[in-house]
This record gives structure tokens, sequence and C-alpha cells, in this order.
């Protein structure tokens, strides 16, 4: 089908001006805004949902990780405060010890932070209002009107009507790089096949010591059993529980060959997530102790993207950066991991050799000089990603491009013109970890909580 429509020019109305304005309200957008928030700034964040937390609440990934490499926490800041509210309001209860695709063949350790989901909307809603930001929700940025390799404002598409919204620095914190694309920024990955998708589910009365108490090698049967038999769609058994009421979220499909980043792919992927839901919920009653009452409760609103666009910035994070932990002079945040690639029924896993930095240089898209990208869309190749991607491990990322666009605003200079140092100063004096996790041994040791491990899938 070739037809086309003609869309006359036109106008749209600057509904809001600031100093900052932080595209996508998800983990790193909302990092990024508070971030700016603190640092002085008027800021506005642009929100698509009705809700802030992006996967943590839509997507409704309930378990953070990556704060910590092995037992040494390396996220901070802002993230680690959101998991310190959380806690004071029931829906978080601290970090715990977890084995990443227990029942596969290469089960990677670590430590994880299971919250509820929503709870943390209500946290994340205390947050911004504290920090005096001004949200928009039901706003999906559409476009970027650039000149002369700055943003001039951003189109967005409300309910009814377009509106534009202008400001003197931008963070792209869309997921897919919709305003750094959008502005004429170049796309990294162009080839490579995007990983496969996941549709949440929360599930009632799931008997957890049950579960837990079935021997490692009969769980591992009874899930084979149910791949074989198409009843099945990932190799694991993934479960998390909410603090809050017990309920379990299960991340048990797999929806390979989307486009989170296509309208017609993705509403197809969010069809397929919701059949593979229904045949993973009917097996787990009928084969898995612990299930026999399971009911479903609810199925994210949205599904799960790993991955759609990245953009090129002044620095690729590459794949052997996170495997060998690469130290730099500016680092803004540090990762730990897993690398963590999903490949069909299955996911293939590895712990770095150390802690990893994400120089501030992978935020600075290329040709453009008054945005940066944080989260998933920032300058990594595919390896390198996968170690990153992780919440724990964007939502510095977020803190720092909020803080570097404050600063730089402030300043009168772009964020290219910002020195690293004056940023990783600003990010370490509020409690940010931009220093080597191994050798500054001053931050807060490891808080795993003191139950046993349980194996529960890689996120």
């Amino acid at each position: 089908m070739n037809q086309t429509l003609h869309v006359p020019a036109g106008t749209v109305p600057v509904h809001r001006e600031a100093d900052v304005g932080v595209i996508g309200g998800g983990p790193s957008g909302v990092c990024a805004a508070v971030a700016a928030a603190r640092a002085g700034a008027k800021v506005l964040l642009l929100e698509d949902a009705g809700f802030l937390g992006g996967t943590a609440t839509g997507g409704m990934v309930a378990a953070w990780n990556a704060f910590y490499w092995r037992d040494v926490r390396v996220t901070g800041g802002i993230a680690y405060e959101i998991t310190q509210r959380l806690e004071a309001a029931g829906g978080g209860a601290g970090f715990e010890n977890y084995v990443a695709a227990e029942l596969t063949d290469n089960p990677v350790p670590f430590e994880t932070y299971p919250f509820d989901p929503e709870i943390l909307k209500l946290v994340l809603d205390d947050l911004v209002r504290e920090a005096g930001i001004e949200v928009i929700h039901h706003a999906r940025a559409t476009d970027a009107l650039a000149a002369g390799g700055a943003v001039q404002g951003i189109v967005y598409e409300g309910p009814t009507r377009p509106g534009a919204v202008r400001a003197q620095r931008y963070v792209d914190a869309t997921g897919h790089g919709t305003v750094a694309l959008k502005a004429g920024a170049a796309q990294l990955n162009t080839a490579e096949p995007l990983q496969p998708m996941t549709l949440m589910m929360r599930v009632s009365g799931v008997l957890r010591a049950e579960l837990e108490a079935t021997p490692k090698e009969t769980r591992r049967g009874i899930v084979k059993a149910g791949i074989e038999q198409g009843a099945l769609f990932y190799r694991s058994l993934a479960v998390s529980y909410s603090p809050a009421n017990g309920d379990a979220f299960l991340l048990m499909s797999a929806v390979e060959g989307a486009d989170g980043a296509d309208e017609f792919s993705l509403t197809a992927a969010e069809q397929e997530g919701r059949r593979q839901i229904a045949h993973t919920l009917d097996y787990l009653r009928d084969s898995m102790p612990g299930f026999a009452e399971a009911r479903l409760v609810q199925i994210a609103p949205w599904i799960g993207v790993r991955e759609t666009r990245r953009v090129l910035g002044d620095y690729v994070l590459t794949g052997q950066d996170v495997r060998t932990g690469a130290g730099s002079r500016d680092a803004i945040s540090w990762g730990g991991g897993p690398i963590d690639v999903h490949e069909g029924h299955t996911v293939r896993l590895a712990s770095p050799e150390r802690p990893f930095a994400v120089p501030y240089q992978c935020l600075l898209p290329r040709g453009l000089e008054n945005v940066l990208v944080a989260g998933r869309a920032l300058s990594a190749d595919p390896e390198a990603m996968g170690g990153l991607r992780h919440m724990g491990g964007i939502m510095p990322t977020g803190e720092a491009a909020g803080a570097a666009a404050a600063l730089s605003s402030a300043r009168g200079i772009t964020p290219r013109r910002l020195p690293a140092q004056v940023l990783r100063d600003h990010l370490r004096a509020a409690g940010a970890i931009v220093d080597d996790p191994l050798e500054d041994r001053t931050q807060i040791p490891a808080q795993a909580a003191s139950g046993a491990t349980t194996g529960r899938g890689a996120r």
C-alpha cells in the first residue's frame, strides 16, 4: 500500500516553558527530573501514561536489579532514595539474594529489590511533587523541532489536540530516543535483531513455601515439559513477590521478532503476550507445586520492551567495557550487571569481572547541543546495553542527565561544554556513586535480606 495523505503545515500553541524539559516519566526520566529540580532548575516532565514509573509500573517488572555488583552497592543517589521511600510506604522490604535464570544452564546470583508497582506510583508522585516539578500526563512526544543542532521545542499529542513545550535543555528519557532521533541524531543500532519482549502478570494464591520447597530438578523438569508442549514460553520459573501482600509477579512470556517502536508490531506483541499468559497460568496450575490455587489478578498495562532504538553519542559503551569493568575519569554512574541477553525461550547471562563505568559522553548525542539521552536509548552497543539496561543501572544515568541539564543551563553553556568533573562533584555531593565502588570503601555495605536465596529468572 503506497497511498499517502497530505498533512497541511500549521502551528501548535506552546503551553509550557521551562529550564529543563524531561521527556519520558519512566525510572530514568523521574530521576532526571528530580535531579534537575534539586539543582535549581524549573522542570517540566512529559509522560504519555497517566502515571509515572514506566516499565516498573506500567510494565509491572516488579523487582529492580543492578544496584549491586556482587555484595558491593554501585547505585546510590535518587534511585537508592526511592528504595528507602518504598520501604517507608510499605511497598518494599529491602534487598534480597537472588539467582537469575535458576532453572537454565547458566544461573547467575545477585541482589534484587522486589517492590509493589502500585505503591511505587504513589511514591513517585510524592517525589516529583516535593521537588516542585510540573508533570503533564497523557502527552506523547511526536516531534522535536531543531535548528542549528539545538532543539527549539517538543511537539506532543494530547487526548484531543497537539501542543508544544519549550525548554533550554532537554533530557530524552523516552526509551526510544524519540527526541534525539527526531532532532537529527544518528541511530546507533540498525541491523541487529531486537531482544524478545515480556508481558508480566500479577497472580494471587501462589504458595511460595511449597514452590520453593520443590527440588530444583523437579521444577526444571516441569518447565522443560511445558516448553516442549508449547504451554510455556520461557525456560525458567521467573517469579518475584509483592512485599505489600505477597502477590506473585511472573515474567514468563517471550514474544520474539517484534519491534516496540512500531505500533503494528507492538499491537501483535501484546496480543501474543496475553495468549502466552493464559497458557502459562493454566499449565502452572495443573503442573507446578504451589500454583494449584493461583488466580490472575492483573496483566501489565503494556508489554516490557527490552530494546528498540539507541542514539549514537560521543562515546559508545562497549561489551568489552562492561565485561572487563572498564573505568573512566568521566564516569557519571557505575553498573553491576549482569549482562542479560534474551534469546527465544532462554537467556544468556554473564557477570562482569568488576563494576563498570558509564562515561558522561554516552549521554551526549552527536550533533545536538542541548539534549542529553538517559536510559536504554543512550549510546551503547547491544552487549553493553544488555548489562546496563536493568533499572538499577539506568536510573543513575537519568540523575546525571538531569543534573547536567540544570547545571549547564544555569551556567549558560551547552551540556557538552560542562566539565565532567563539575558534574561528578555535584552528583557525589548529592549521594550518587561516581567513584570506583571497589576503591571507595566508604560506601554503605550490602544490605541483602536474610531470607533464603530463591531463583526467579532474569529481567
